[in-house]
């Protein structure tokens, strides 16, 4: 998940406009000195905290929230400048904006859904971040588009489907759930019966490319269905806080340690180019 992928399911022409309005009005307030003094004054008086209004950039993904966000948290200061000021505002375009409830339902329904987006593509930038990583974080992205509330914006709603559900389909599935599964604190917890068919197909698939022989892939799997019923050697608890998956596999001790060097191989991948590109 990257930048183009938040663009793919907010490349939408509502949330285009939200956008513009926003930057518009921001870079209004940026440039006059009385207005954006008045602002500061009243969110400084309301306590208002987080800093105040801010531009989207594109070449900066996370402003897209950002800037949504600071007019959800700046809301009860833009009206007492509207109210108590109106005739410091010389851009009707912007007061208008600023006097319509149905703007800011629509920049409060647009933040809400970047900021899961967000989260999730943080979340994944991290050093120590690993496929099944970025398989939980994708499926949680989903529950939340799908399950999103935004009757204002119900279109931009199904185009955020359609976007999410044209990605997933460019996943290797199987690879993921098999991350998953190899993921100590998860070891495929919640997933349908059906599924693990698809998991050692995988595990076989990808050790017999490791250059393994048809006899250690059947030991591979003995150790796989051990492993997922938390047997010798593998029965000791993930300690989420405290270990990385990583680094329960170098502890756990077996004869043959095929699972170990498969889990290993898999959770060592690094799902992004957050590195290179900074």
């Amino acid at each position: 998940m990257d930048y183009s992928d938040q663009c793919d399911i907010t490349d939408h022409e509502t949330a285009t406009k939200i956008l513009a309005a926003c930057n518009s009005i921001t870079k209004y307030f940026k440039a006059s000195h009385i207005c954006n003094s008045l602002l500061s004054e009243s969110a400084k008086s309301l306590k208002i905290e987080g800093g105040g209004l801010k531009c989207f950039i594109k070449t900066r993904w996370t402003s897209m929230y950002e800037a949504t966000y600071s007019f959800v948290r700046m809301r009860r200061a833009l009206d007492e400048v509207v109210t108590n000021h109106p005739e410091e505002i010389t851009n009707s375009t912007v007061k208008k904006y600023l006097k319509k409830q149905d703007f800011y339902d629509k920049v409060n329904t647009l933040a809400k859904l970047l900021r899961p987006i967000k989260n999730a593509i943080l979340m994944l930038e991290g050093n120590q971040t690993n496929l099944a990583d970025a398989f939980i974080q994708m499926v949680r992205l989903g529950y939340v588009i799908k399950k999103f509330n935004s009757s204002n914006l119900i279109s931009l709603q199904q185009h955020a489907i359609q976007a999410f559900n044209k990605r997933w389909e460019e996943f290797d599935i199987s690879l993921y759930l098999l991350a998953y599964f190899l993921h100590p604190g998860f070891r495929a917890e919640g997933l349908r019966s059906g599924t693990y068919s698809l998991i050692t197909s995988a595990a076989g698939n990808i050790w017999k490319a490791m250059g393994n022989n048809s006899k250690s892939c059947e030991d591979l799997f003995l150790q796989m269905r051990q492993y997922k019923l938390k047997l010798v050697p593998y029965k000791e608890e993930f300690r989420n806080n405290d270990e990385t998956p990583i680094l329960w596999w170098l502890a756990t001790d077996d004869t043959k340690n095929y699972l170990q060097q498969l889990a290993l191989h898999i959770l060592s991948v690094t799902p992004h180019s957050a590195g290179c590109e900074r």
